[in-house]
C-alpha cells in the first residue's frame, strides 16, 4: 500500500491543503457573497475531508501491520504460546491480526474479548452478544470495557441495554460503563461521564479521559487536580503543555512522597508515555529509569513508539530475559493502552 515516507508526504501535502483551503475562505468572507466560489470552496472542503479519511485509514494500515508484524515475530520465540498474548492484539483489526485470534480456539472467551477491545467487526460483535446471554455480571463487565474507543450506535445500544435504569443496575455497571469511554470524545460521551460520575469510581473515570485532550476533558480532571496518581491515569498518551507541566511537576515531587506512593507514581508516569516518542518523553523515561521504574511499565510506555532508541529497549529487554508478553505490550499496548496512544495521536494531528 503504501511506506511510512509516503505517509509523512501525503500528511504534509493534506496540511498544506487545509492551510491554503483556511485562506481561500478569510478572502471569500472579505468579500461580496460570491456563489461560485463559495461552491467550488464546499468541493474543495469535501476533498480535504475525504482525503483526510483515507490518511487516517491508511495510518491505521502501517500501524497495524508493523504491530502484529512485530508480535509474530515474538510469538516465534515461545516455544508454548498461549492465550496471554491475546490482549496485544486489542484494537487491531487487519487480518493477520484474526488470524492470531483464531490460533487459540480453546482461549478463555474473556481473553479473546479482550484482544478485540476497540473492533467493529462481525466477529467482535458476534462475541460480545454471546458474553451478554450469560447472566454473570462480569461477561456484562467485560463487554462494557471491550466498547473502550467505539461510538457507534451499536455500542450505545449495548451501553444501554447493560446499564438499564435500575438505581442497583446503575451502581453495578456504571463504572465499567465510563471505563469503557476510553478514547470516546463525543458529546453522548461526555454526558454519561457527568451523568455517573457519582457511582464510578475515581480511577475509571480517570482512566476514561485517556488520551483526550478536548475542553470537557480538562474540566473533569479539574476535579481531580488533588490526587496526582488518579490524575496522571488521565493523560495517558498526551502531548499537550498541560499534560507535560502534571508529569513533570509530580516528578519533580517524587522526593516527598512515601515509598510506595513513590512507586505508584513513578509506574503510573512511565506506562503514560504511550505513543511519545519525542525528545521530551525520552528525557522523561531516563529520568524514571533512574528513579528505579520498573522495566515493564517503561516497556509498557513505548507502545505506539517505533524509534531507534525504543527499539534498542525491547532488544535490551528480550537479551534480559524479560516476559514476552511484556515486550509484546510495548509495541501495540494492552487491552487498556492500546486504544488510548491511538486517540491521542489523532487528536494531536486533528489541531495541526
Amino acid at each position: 500500500m503504501t511506506n511510512c515516507k509516503q505517509l509523512a508526504e501525503k500528511y504534509e501535502e493534506l496540511r498544506k491543503g487545509a492551510a491554503e483551503f483556511a485562506l481561500t475562505v478569510e478572502k471569500i468572507r472579505g468579500g461580496a457573497y460570491d456563489r461560485e466560489k463559495m461552491k467550488i470552496a464546499r468541493a474543495e472542503m469535501k476533498r480535504l475531508v475525504r482525503e483526510k479519511a483515507e490518511l487516517e485509514e491508511m495510518a491505521d494500515w502501517f500501524i497495524d501491520k508493523w504491530a502484529v508484524g512485530e508480535i509474530c515475530k515474538l510469538r516465534g520465540k515461545i516455544r508454548n504460546p498461549d492465550e496471554s498474548i491475546l490482549p496485544a492484539l486489542a484494537g487491531l483489526k487487519s487480518k493477520r491480526a484474526q488470524s492470531l485470534r483464531a490460533d487459540f480456539p480453546e482461549a478463555r472467551e474473556l481473553s479473546l474479548l479482550a484482544s478485540y477491545t476497540g473492533i467493529d467487526s462481525p466477529e467482535a460483535w458476534a462475541l460480545r452478544k454471546r458474553f451478554l446471554e450469560s447472566t454473570d455480571v462480569r461477561n456484562a463487565i467485560a463487554v462494557l470495557h471491550s466498547l473502550a474507543g467505539l461510538d457507534c450506535e451499536e455500542a450505545w445500544e449495548y451501553r444501554d441495554k447493560i446499564l438499564g435504569g435500575s438505581e442497583s443496575s446503575i451502581n453495578v455497571f456504571g463504572g465499567a460503563l465510563v471505563y469503557g469511554l476510553q478514547g470516546v470524545a463525543s458529546d453522548r460521551s461526555f454526558d454519561a461521564r457527568e451523568r455517573l460520575a457519582t457511582v464510578a469510581p475515581l480511577d475509571d473515570l480517570a482512566r476514561s479521559l485517556a488520551g483526550l485532550d478536548c475542553p470537557r476533558a480538562w474540566k473533569i480532571r479539574e476535579t481531580l487536580m488533588p490526587q496526582t496518581g488518579i490524575l496522571l491515569s488521565s493523560i495517558y498518551g498526551l502531548n499537550c503543555e498541560r499534560a507535560w507541566k502534571i508529569r513533570e511537576n509530580c516528578f519533580a515531587n517524587l522526593g516527598k512522597m512515601s515509598d510506595m506512593v513513590k512507586w505508584i507514581a513513578c509506574e503510573t508516569l512511565a506506562e503514560g508515555l504511550i505513543g511519545l516518542d519525542d525528545k521530551r518523553a525520552w528525557k522523561m523515561r531516563r529520568m524514571l529509569i533512574e528513579a528505579g521504574a520498573s522495566k515493564k511499565f517503561i516497556l509498557r510506555g513505548l507502545a505506539g513508539c517505533r524509534s531507534a532508541m525504543a527499539q534498542k529497549l525491547r532488544d535490551d529487554a528480550l537479551i534480559a530475559r524479560q516476559p514476552i508478553v511484556d515486550i509484546m505490550e510495548s509495541y501495540n499496548g494492552s487491552s487498556f493502552t492500546a486504544i488510548v496512544w491511538r486517540t491521542a495521536r489523532k487528536q494531536a494531528a486533528a489541531k495541526l
